[in-house]
């Protein structure tokens, strides 16, 4: 199913050469049907602005991210200003996951003061809450991932209670 052809991908853009395949690379597909996306070449607008492959572009006619701005936070060594982006996975609460994710098992391991979890849910992507108390705060416990098994090290040190809730996008 070709929801949008490369030609109106960019028409926001004022393309200095319309008629050019600049390819695509990476594309998110929003319910209001706003596609985000990153093309394989990159290319310049009618006013010499430059759009590098790795940026993130919408289909309304803005930069998302460049390309660099989605890399800073890792680090990188190498002195680029353009890594390219091959692939997208967008965490967002627009689409809330059809069912209520189920803890299928919490346990402590003997010998460990860990607390693992298994989870069951249709979601795509999860993070672990934590609280002292039930009214919160609730607090990160895991990172933002793709797995429904996570292990709270040290979740028992000194620690009377606790209390669990998954987030699933």
């Amino acid at each position: 199913m070709i929801v949008r052809k490369n030609e109106s991908l960019l028409a926001r853009f004022g393309l200095a050469n319309p008629k050019a395949d600049y390819g695509l690379k990476a594309v998110y597909v929003w319910p209001s049907g706003e596609v985000w996306f990153s093309t394989e070449t990159g290319f310049a607008d009618t006013n010499s602005t430059q759009y590098l492959a790795g940026d993130l572009l919408s289909d309304q006619g803005y930069v998302v991210y460049r390309n660099l701005a989605l890399l800073t936070s890792f680090a990188p060594l190498e002195d680029l200003y353009n890594f390219g982006l091959d692939a997208l996975f967008v965490v967002t609460d627009v689409t809330p996951s059809p069912k209520p994710s189920l803890c299928l098992e919490i346990s402590a391991p003997r010998g460990t003061r860990d607390v693992s979890l298994r989870f069951e849910s249709q979601g795509r992507a999860f993070q672990l809450l934590k609280a002292a108390n039930l009214p919160g705060p609730w607090l990160p416990a895991s990172p933002i991932g793709l797995d429904l098994e996570f292990t709270d090290s040290g979740a028992l040190n000194g620690q009377p209670q606790g209390f669990y809730q998954l987030r699933s996008w």
